[in-house]
């Protein structure tokens, strides 16, 4: 019995390696995943703040009991339909066909921990455009708290509650 059920991932749309669509789109795939299994999910999550390449081993130490080698073979059968052009030429350069380690490589691959990408997030998250019509607030509001989640999560940066006010301001 498969644990991830592919029929769950036939909604999600095909990424074709645009990196504009990457942080909609691995959103919408994590999402799937966590609803159909909440350890691969746990997995993902975890491999995203890795800087280095993980492999099974250390996954079956740090998760005992989950069936990696098994999780990680139908994970990369997923990836390899969800995935076309640049993105699956990334899938397909993980030799192992391992597919935890694929979906570090897109990770990788499409949001990277860049000195330029630190930079460029931290400008976006200080730097709010004017909103200029009272319903625009509330999903401006939203997409600056995402980016101060990919400056916590991706570069260890924390905004004070102080520094945040001000911000809004």
């Amino acid at each position: 019995q498969r644990v991830l059920d592919e029929r769950q991932f036939r909604r999600i749309e095909t990424f074709l390696g645009e990196k504009d669509t990457w942080a909609d789109w691995a959103f919408v795939f994590k999402a799937t995943v966590r609803s159909v299994h909440q350890e691969t999910f746990q997995i993902l999550d975890c491999l995203e703040r890795q800087d280095a390449q993980v492999t099974e081993e250390s996954l079956e130490a740090k998760f005992v009991g989950v069936h990696i080698d098994k999780i990680s073979g139908e994970l990369l059968d997923i990836l390899c339909t969800v995935c076309k052009g640049e993105a699956l030429s990334i899938v397909r350069s993980e030799e192992g066909m391992q597919g935890f380690q694929a979906w570090q490589k897109l990770h990788v691959s499409y949001s990277p921990r860049t000195m330029a990408r630190a930079m460029m997030t931290m400008v976006e998250a200080v730097c709010l455009p004017k909103i200029s019509q009272l319903q625009h607030v509330e999903v401006s509001v939203r997409a600056w708290e995402e980016k101060l989640r990919v400056l916590e999560r991706d570069f260890e940066e924390r905004v004070s509650t102080k520094l945040r006010m001000a911000i809004l301001t």
